[in-house]
């Protein structure tokens, strides 16, 4: 498969790079590394319908090229790390490559290149290039490295093995810098986001002795402390690392109304089946949904409900 995406990638004319809404630095770096490897030769652009990104991987190279629109014309979408096709925000007219690692996803492509056993969604991206003996420079190497840190908690996740290792040190001797990428995607958090964690973390509430921890993010709180959206990013595992907590639930109100819901568990407990029970999807320990035109009380009332039924004390 990953020779015949090739192909379709070389007899297309003008590609379009697509990631999730609300991107993560998988999300992000996935497509800026497939853009970067791209770009030499094809006619490419990367889009996303969110218009505020992550600024920890604002040094990727090709960050500053992302638009929020698509061509008018095009002939080839290629998504990267979007298990579902409403996650992409757009219509898309032409033909899809996806490339993907959520075990809950949905085909939607034309060509569909899924692998719930990697890591990453980097590494997809990876796979294809070696698999095409395509060089891989520094740039694309850091991309694809920083996605791949990013989405595996710094080697700290089940889907860490020792393929991951040795992957990594493919991409470090082809020029990453591992010490600079840890310091830019860690060590910039800005005080809006400092003073948006406090505010949720105070709002922490433990159930069911102590095994499910939710908090959660209003309009309010992102006024007070000047935070945006993108600042959320991370806040969800923070009650997840007490002794007790094996699901760590964040709530996020969102302009439309709609309340958006990330799962982080630690234990055997599979979020991907919770948040599927809801619409939604994702890993077994990360996953996410979206409650339309709710409140948090009503959805923290929902989930409780039901997470009685399936997490016993």
């Amino acid at each position: 498969m990953y020779h015949e995406v090739w192909q379709q990638i070389l007899s297309s004319n003008k590609i379009v790079i697509l990631s999730h809404i609300n991107p993560d630095s998988d999300a992000i770096g996935s497509s800026l590394a497939l853009y970067n490897a791209l770009k030499g030769f094809k006619n490419v652009t990367v889009v996303n319908f969110t218009k505020e990104l992550p600024l920890n991987v604002d040094f990727l190279d090709g960050f500053d090229k992302i638009k929020h629109e698509m061509p008018k014309s095009y002939d080839l979408v290629i998504s990267v790390d979007c298990g579902n096709y409403n996650r992409l925000g757009f219509e898309v007219t032409s033909k899809i490559i996806n490339l993907d690692h959520h075990e809950v996803h949905e085909d939607y492509g034309t060509y569909n290149i899924i692998d719930g056993n990697l890591a990453s969604s980097s590494l997809v991206v990876y796979k294809l290039l070696k698999a095409n003996s395509i060089k891989i420079s520094k740039s694309v190497a850091t991309c694809i490295y920083t996605a791949l840190v990013a989405d595996c908690g710094f080697f700290k996740y089940e889907s860490v093995n020792a393929e991951v290792f040795e992957i990594s040190a493919e991409l470090l001797k082809a020029g990453v810098n591992a010490n600079f990428v840890a310091n830019m995607l860690t060590q910039r958090v800005s005080l809006a986001k400092f003073r948006l964690t406090q505010f949720v973390l105070e709002t922490m509430e433990l159930y069911i002795a102590g095994k499910v921890a939710i908090i959660y993010a209003t309009l309010e709180m992102f006024r007070k402390s000047g935070a945006k959206r993108v600042d959320c990013e991370g806040i969800s595992s923070i009650p997840r690392t007490l002794a007790t907590v094996e699901l760590s639930i964040f709530l996020i109100e969102e302009l439309n109304g709609d309340i958006k819901v990330s799962f982080r568990s630690k234990t055997n407990l599979d979020v991907s089946k919770i948040a599927d029970e809801f619409g939604g999807g994702g890993h077994i320990h990360s996953s996410g949904a979206v409650f339309k035109s709710s409140s948090v009380e009503s959805v923290k009332s929902i989930l409780i409900n039901y997470l009685k039924k399936v997490i016993h004390e």
